[in-house]
């Protein structure tokens, strides 16, 4: 059982990270736009 909960909680982080790159790159693109 406990393995499941870490390997949900490494998913969890993974997602989180994806967020805040997918953030990143988001914003590059709309400075790009801007110029």
């Amino acid at each position: 059982m406990e393995e499941i909960h870490k390997t949900e909680q490494k998913i969890a982080d993974l997602q989180q990270y994806l967020k805040g790159l997918h953030a990143a790159l988001k914003q590059e693109e709309d400075n790009e736009m801007i110029k």
